[in-house]
């Protein structure tokens, strides 16, 4: 074996570690990015929950008082609940539909750990070039 074919050979065993190590650090920092991601949703879930939790009762009072003024006005109180559950309803929907909406996987996406791993594989192809 020649100088020039070792050199060779310990150039491309050095990149293959270096490779492992820099895959190795990648997944390290999507595990770290992913838990963060979790831990944020979990607390935003627990604040969702504990609000809920405060507006309910609160909210419960206004309609009443809405149903009330809508019986005062003329309707009759099956007509003014109605109206009223009806019109808080699609409100309730609306609101669950767009929060539900920003636990899609888009917004959950490891996103720095895939920009970084792009960056990586465009240096290594860029290196074996």
């Amino acid at each position: 074996m020649t100088q020039e074919t070792r050199k060779i050979t310990e150039l491309l065993e050095h990149a293959l570690q270096q490779a492992s190590v820099l895959l190795g650090n990648e997944i390290a920092l999507a595990r770290a990015e992913i838990a963060e991601k979790v831990s944020i949703a979990g607390r935003g879930v627990a604040m969702v929950a504990i609000g809920a939790l405060l507006i309910s009762p609160a909210l419960v009072m206004i309609l009443l008082a809405i149903a009330a003024l809508l019986v005062d006005a003329g309707w009759k109180p099956w007509q003014a609940n109605l109206a009223t559950g009806g019109g808080v309803l699609v409100i309730g929907f609306l609101v669950a539909w767009f929060g539900a909406s920003r636990f899609s996987a888009k917004h959950m996406a490891p996103r720095e750990t895939i920009d970084e791993i792009r960056r990586d594989r465009a240096a290594v192809r860029e290196m074996t070039r």
